[in-house]
Order: structure tokens, then sequence, then C-alpha cells
């Protein structure tokens, strides 16, 4: 029903689409990594324009609908300047994009100027609070433990899939990737196949939980922005459940490890993640 009501409302919008203008910028994932906040904290900006929909999901999977149906989600074109001058831009959050094999050349082809935002956490945090996620959806009914050691099985031929159809779906790729998506760095190579390393700005999900305004000002910068003061800060998607089994998070930690590293190597920072 949801669904419904949201194309009704779409509809309209898409008889304008050839006035409408494409997103300056995309947040990219991690998913449950906060970019539901990051996206509502620039969305406060005086320069920045709401897109219709925070997570369009085009790039993934409404890729076959075509940029007509994507224009729709944004404002139209000459939007003008905000308060202090500010140029109006938008963008959108959609965090399985950082993931999903076919984006980065998808967005390349049609976005080949945009600027791309990633918020990284703590992998083992992460995998547990998409886990929690899928159970509270009803897709995941095994304990967080079986889960990862059935990710293996469940992903098992999605890569080739993907390489060998650009139209293919997978749900088990979307809701059971614990593990996989916290293989940061191979997932940031893919990008940088095809976009230059100033279009990428990568920011720590625990600073950006404890540190806002500093990290939403690099943001800004990145994005070519004036300064401006967040009115409040709230963590939004924030939900509460038990703590993870000790000897999975010991064991998860462990199969992280040679994977941080590598990325802290590439990234120049040390993220510090379980130490």
């Amino acid at each position: 029903m949801r669904d419904l009501f949201r194309s009704v409302q779409l509809a309209p919008r898409r008889l304008t689409s050839s006035f409408r203008g494409v997103p300056d910028f995309l947040i990219i994932g991690a998913q449950k990594a906060g970019t539901t906040s990051l996206n509502r904290y620039l969305s406060k900006h005086p320069g920045v324009q709401r897109s219709f929909r925070k997570e369009v999901h085009y790039f993934d999977l409404n890729h076959e609908k075509g940029m007509s149906w994507y224009r729709a989600f944004f404002p139209m074109r000459g939007g003008g300047s905000g308060e202090s001058g500010a140029v109006k831009m938008c963008g959108e959050s959609s965090p399985y994009y950082l993931f999903h094999p076919r984006v980065p050349e998808r967005v390349k082809s049609a976005l080949p100027e945009v600027r791309l935002i990633v918020v990284l956490r703590d992998p083992v945090a992460r995998a547990y609070s998409h886990y929690q996620h899928s159970k509270q959806k009803g897709y995941e009914t095994e304990t967080f433990e079986a889960a990862l050691s059935l990710e293996e099985e469940r992903l098992s031929g999605t890569a080739q899939r993907f390489e060998e159809d650009p139209s293919y779906l997978s749900l088990a790729h979307a809701r059971y990737s614990y593990f996989s998506r916290g293989l940061y760095l191979e997932q940031l190579l893919r990008w940088r196949e095809h976009f230059e390393a100033g279009q990428l700005l990568v920011l720590k999900a625990e600073d950006l939980y404890q540190n806002t305004q500093s990290e939403y000002d690099r943001c800004l910068s990145f994005l070519g922005l004036p300064p401006f003061v967040l009115p409040s800060v709230k963590t939004h998607n924030k939900r509460s459940y038990g703590a993870i089994d000790a000897d999975v998070r010991a064991d998860l930690m462990r199969r992280f490890e040679p994977h941080n590293e590598a990325l802290y190597e590439f990234l120049g920072q040390d993220m510090r993640w379980g130490k």
C-alpha cells in the first residue's frame, strides 16, 4: 500500500522530469553506518534541497526504470540560492550503492561529476546491526552465529550472476551480506576504478556520532557549501537490542582484522576499530 501511495505521488513529478536536475552528491553507504543521520543533517543546510525520497535506489534496484524516473525525485532546475548566498544543490542516500557491484559504472555513466560520500562503521558492529535489522524485518530467522555461517552459501553464485546479467537482482545479496559488506576496501577500490579520489569523501561513523559538527563541516567543505551550524543533532534509526555474544564478536574481529589493516593503509588513517 505504501509503495502504491508513493507511485501515485511520483506520477505528476514524472511529467516534469525533463525539467528537473540530477543529484550533485550521493551518500552511497555503508548500510547501518549513520547514512540516514548524515542525510538529515545535510538537508538542514540552506543550500541543500531535499530529494523526494531519501533512498531512491535507482542505480541498484530500479535501474531499468530509466533516468526520467530518477529525475522525478529531484527539484526543478534553477533552484536559485538559499540563505547566505548558498547555491542550492541536492542529493540522495542509498546505502546499498557502496556494496552493489554494478552501481559504480552506472553512476559514472549517468553522473560523471557527482560527489560521493561514504560512512564506514566498525564492521563488527555494522554486521550485528544489519543482522538485527533483517531480523526485525522478518527476513532472518537464524541466530547471528548461524547466519554468519550460512552467508557464503546464501551468496554463492551472486558475483557471477551480477557479472553476466546487468538486470540481475538478489535479495540474498542485499539482506544476508553481514560479513561481506564489512570488507570495505574492495568496495572502495571498485568505486575508485571509476572516480577520482577527489570525488570521494570517507567518514568514520563513530566520529560522525561523537563529533557531529566537525564531521558535518568536512562534508560541507567537500561539497563546496558555506559553513552552517546544525540547529540540533539527533541520531536517526537508532535501535536497542541485546549485546553481541562475546565469542562471536571475538571471532568476527579476528576475521576482519587483516581487511581492516589493508583499509587503514589505503586511507592513511587507523580507524582503531576493536582497539
